[in-house]
């Protein structure tokens, strides 16, 4: 019952008050979070948090730990919560998740809390299109994970950047072969072929495939009787 009465005296104190018990609290945080009962604790702190002083205190005491939390089944709710603090305040875990992209979107709970991010009204273009980037650098070793290709999904299907299918497939290309025939990696290939908006993704991997086609070259008329 006592993460209940933090939540509360959190919940009403001021800002004076919220800053004295804050920095008593700072350096267990991260304990906090990943506990069943003490992450209510630890994300109320964080939700309630509304000046840069303790903005700053909470960055601080969580950086050491982002990768840990991002892959624990109650710390990554945690720095969910601190998206919503926007940037600055919020680039320390978009740096921190850009340095350690493939350790994180392999685990089950660290993909999604990096697709938690991407969907969130409070991530800014600009970290949208940086972890977009990574996706893409990625994309032949998401394409085969059961956790990283929810990664890849987001990003055919949820995000608006333009050009995604046309940006995505080269980056496929050397790896055709073991992604067309991985029961993951072929779902990502039909992805890109199937899709109407944007074609060209399409047809650089059909050209991949089949080779090039040439217009100006009738068909071969000895195959078409045979």
């Amino acid at each position: 019952l006592g993460n209940t009465v933090v939540q509360k005296i959190f919940d009403i104190c001021d800002n004076c008050i919220k800053d004295i018990m804050l920095r008593e609290v700072s350096k267990y945080l991260c304990q906090m979070g990943i506990h069943k009962n003490g992450t209510w604790a630890a994300q109320k702190i964080i939700n309630v948090a509304n000046s840069p002083r303790q903005k700053q205190i909470i960055s601080k005491s969580l950086l050491p730990y982002i990768t840990p939390l991002f892959k624990d089944t109650f710390g990554n709710y945690v720095l969910q919560c601190c998206l919503k603090f926007g940037s600055p305040w919020n680039d320390f875990i978009i740096e921190v998740m850009l340095a350690n992209f493939w350790n994180i979107s392999q685990d089950r709970f660290g993909s999604r809390a990096i697709r938690a991010f991407l969907e969130s009204s409070d991530s800014n273009f600009e970290q949208t299109v940086l972890l977009s980037s990574v996706i893409v650098l990625y994309a032949e070793y998401l394409a085969t994970n059961s956790n990283g290709s929810l990664l890849l999904t987001w990003f055919l299907d949820t995000c608006t950047l333009s050009d995604r299918h046309r940006i995505l497939a080269p980056r496929l290309l050397p790896h055709m072969a073991q992604l067309c025939t991985h029961k993951l990696g072929c779902l990502t290939i039909l992805k890109i072929l199937n899709n109407r908006t944007d074609t060209r993704g399409g047809e650089i991997i059909l050209n991949a495939l089949f080779g090039e086609y040439d217009p100006s070259k009738p068909l071969n008329s000895e195959a078409g009787e045979q």
